[in-house]
C-alpha cells in the first residue's frame, strides 16, 4: 500500500509538470500597447511597400485600434482574462461584434484551440463572427533587424458568416517574442473570392517611446 501510495505522488507530481510545461502566461508576449509601431519588410511579395502597424488608444473608451497599412484595423482591449476583440474594419467596413470574443487567453495551453463566435453587424447587414485561437509552441523568428529565439506562435482564424456563407476569413500566424511583441507574421484574407498576403519580418519598432535595438554590425 505504502508502494502504491509512492507511485501515485509520483505519478500526481509528474502530470503536474507536463502541465505546467504546456502552460503558456501570455503576460510577457502580448505587450504592445498604445503609441508603438512596426514595420515588417513583405517577404511573400518583396516589390510591395513595407506594411505598418500601429497601435492607437481610443478616445473614448479603455480600448485601443490596432491598425495596419492593408486597411485592416481590430479593436481591442485587455482585461483579467485577456486580450479581447470588439469590432474589426476592413477598408470599406466595419464589423462590430455583440460580445467581445477572447483572441489571447492569460494561459495558452499548447496546442489546445479556444473556440467561440458572436454575433456583428456592420452598415448593411448582420452575420455571425466564428473565432479560433491556437498557441503552437516556441520557434526563432528571423527578421532583417534582428534574430529572435524562443518566439510564441499563435494561429488564429477568423471566420464571418452570412446566412451560412462565408462572406470574409482572415487566417493569421503570429510570432510574439519575450518583452518585445510581435516581431514577425502571416496573414491570408479571403475576401469577395480574392486572397490577399501578407508575410511580415520586423524591420524596425518603436516600442514604449523607443526604437527597438537591432542586430549588431
Amino acid at each position: 500500500m505504502i508502494k502504491n501510495l509512492g507511485f501515485g505522488l509520483i505519478f500526481n507530481l509528474l502530470c503536474s509538470l507536463i502541465t505546467a510545461q504546456n502552460s503558456i502566461s501570455i503576460a510577457d508576449y502580448i505587450i504592445n500597447q498604445s503609441g508603438d509601431s512596426l514595420v515588417f519588410e513583405n517577404i511573400a511579395r518583396p516589390e510591395l511597400p513595407l506594411h505598418y502597424l500601429q497601435f492607437q488608444a481610443d478616445s473614448s473608451s479603455q480600448q485601443f485600434w490596432r491598425i495596419e497599412s492593408d486597411g485592416q484595423r481590430r479593436w481591442e482591449s485587455k482585461d483579467q482574462e485577456g486580450w479581447k476583440l470588439y469590432a474589426l474594419s476592413l477598408t470599406a467596413q466595419t464589423y462590430m461584434l455583440e460580445n467581445p470574443l477572447l483572441l489571447y487567453p492569460v494561459i495558452f495551453e499548447k496546442y489546445k484551440i479556444y473556440n467561440s463566435k458572436t454575433p456583428y453587424t456592420t452598415d448593411e447587414t448582420t452575420g455571425v463572427l466564428t473565432l479560433e485561437v491556437n498557441a503552437q509552441g516556441f520557434e526563432t523568428a528571423q527578421a532583417p533587424l534582428r534574430n529572435f529565439t524562443d518566439c510564441l506562435k499563435i494561429e488564429i482564424r477568423m471566420s464571418f458568416t452570412e446566412k451560412n456563407n462565408p462572406v470574409l476569413v482572415i487566417e493569421i500566424i503570429e510570432w510574439y517574442a519575450k518583452n518585445i511583441g510581435l516581431v514577425k507574421m502571416i496573414k491570408n484574407t479571403y475576401y469577395k473570392n480574392s486572397r490577399t498576403t501578407i508575410a511580415g519580418l520586423l524591420q524596425k519598432a518603436q516600442l514604449s517611446g523607443k526604437p527597438l535595438e537591432g542586430r549588431k554590425q
